[in-house]
């Protein structure tokens, strides 16, 4: 009977697992790979199109209402389109060049777009566009749901 001293070890196979070297050339490849791709990535997530100019303008909005529901004041939303400029609130922020923003209130908000602490508004809609590309955001006045109807 062999004892535990005398036993064979198993043995490896040959060209099982990566040496150092393979491992370090991998991770040279994707780090190559990475660089590459990571300007055209941030470029994608960073558009300043139409799309993300209105999905800002909507969260605004959405956040304008809650505060104001939340704080039991009426909250303002204003535009000054020649500075690019928008206020919701204590919130400010602009869009880029390139991209015309119209803001067309109801009759009973004056130039601005009115949240109450009820959760209703005065209504709008938001007019966002660059070229042929155009999209709406409204906001119903009984509800004060913010919405993007086909345009």
């Amino acid at each position: 009977m062999p004892t535990s001293a005398t036993r064979a070890r198993p043995t490896r196979a040959s060209g099982a697992g990566f040496t150092l070297v393979e491992l370090l050339v991998v991770l040279a490849i994707l780090a190559i790979a990475f660089a590459i791709v990571t300007p055209s990535v941030t470029r994608a997530i960073g558009a300043t199109g139409p799309a993300s100019v209105t999905e800002e303008l909507a969260v605004a909005l959405r956040e304008a209402r809650s505060n104001s529901i939340v704080s039991t004041t009426p909250v303002r939303f204003t535009l000054e389109a020649g500075a690019r400029r928008w206020k919701a609130g204590t919130r400010e922020g602009t869009w880029p060049d390139g991209v015309a923003v119209e803001l067309v209130p109801a009759p009973q908000g004056g130039e601005a777009i009115v949240f109450y602490p009820d959760g209703t508004a005065s209504g709008g809609r938001l007019f966002v566009g660059s070229g042929s590309s155009r999209r709406i955001l409204a906001v119903d006045w009984l509800t004060g749901r913010v919405t993007t109807p086909a345009s």
